[in-house]
């Protein structure tokens, strides 16, 4: 049973894949985010045996039917990333409502992420109504399984994570962007409907990642400055700014949040002590 949902999630997740790769194209430039899926490349109305860049790449060898142009490697990459996210929690959860919710939020992390590395903001219009989706499902699914007391841990979750970054970033707001602050009320509210407490090892995580991840690109001269205001693409940032070069955070809050989604439960026991 485990195995077949697994499965099933899995290729669910290529689809939804498939849809985060859209948010990333549109999310930035005020694209309607429910507009027909087209090609990003000559603008054509793609096929529902389309939407799957990673089996449109298998059988159209590697390129667009209608103009001809290659498909992006990217696309296929974060179909993939997608749908090995959601099979992760489906491994760690099974067949049970207490996954959907955090089903759903793959996607958003999965776009978020790349969004952030590109423009080093993260979009009013994809975080909000991710938030009320999110809160549709936990209200929805806390209903179903007869535990509504997670609602309230998810509102809890919710202020809790958004108010840990939000003291940051009236301290220096050049370090923590507001839409760090915003996006964490999403994740909040996804990591409370496990735990109300769940945020804060959660931050822990995420920053433990910012720290390792982060400055190890900077010793390799992998990190970029943000865009520039005509949008042009940043420059490598020098080596010899180490701590003190701007990375975007909204990436390890992601991963931070999926990782705290997989070890919740010793998390918690960790964070408490016991």
């Amino acid at each position: 049973m485990t195995v077949a949902f697994v499965a099933a999630v899995a290729l669910i997740g290529l689809v939804a894949g498939s849809y985060a790769t859209m948010l990333v194209h549109r999310a930035p430039v005020d694209t309607p985010l429910l507009a027909a899926p087209v090609c990003p490349e000559c603008g054509t109305a793609l096929a529902a045996r389309d939407l799957v860049p990673l089996v449109s790449r298998a059988r159209l060898d590697r390129r667009c039917r209608h103009c001809g142009r290659d498909i992006s490697r990217r696309y296929p990459l974060i179909e993939i990333t997608t749908a090995v996210l959601m099979a992760g929690l489906a491994a760690r959860f099974g067949p049970t409502w207490e996954v959907v919710p955090l089903l759903i939020s793959v996607p958003v992390l999965v776009a978020v992420t790349a969004i952030d590395i590109d423009t080093y903001r993260i979009p009013n219009r994809l975080v909000f109504p991710s938030l009320a989706v999110g809160a549709i499902a936990v209200a929805v699914c806390g209903q179903l399984m007869g535990e509504l007391d997670r609602l309230v841990g998810a509102g809890i979750g919710a202020l809790l994570f958004s108010g840990l970054l939000f003291i940051p970033h009236l301290i220096m707001p050049a370090g923590m962007g507001f839409g760090d602050v915003k996006f964490a009320l999403f994740l909040g509210l996804e990591l409370g409907w496990l735990d109300a407490a769940l945020p804060l090892p959660a931050l822990v995580i995420s920053t433990l990642l910012a720290a390792v991840i982060g400055i190890t690109l900077q010793l390799m001269g992998r990190i970029k400055a943000p865009p520039q205001p005509d949008g042009t693409e940043g420059e490598p940032q020098p080596k010899p700014r180490l701590g003190r070069t701007k990375i975007p955070f909204g990436p390890f809050l992601a991963g931070g949040t999926y990782l705290a989604y997989l070890v919740h439960e010793t998390a918690i026991d960790w964070w408490l002590g016991t």
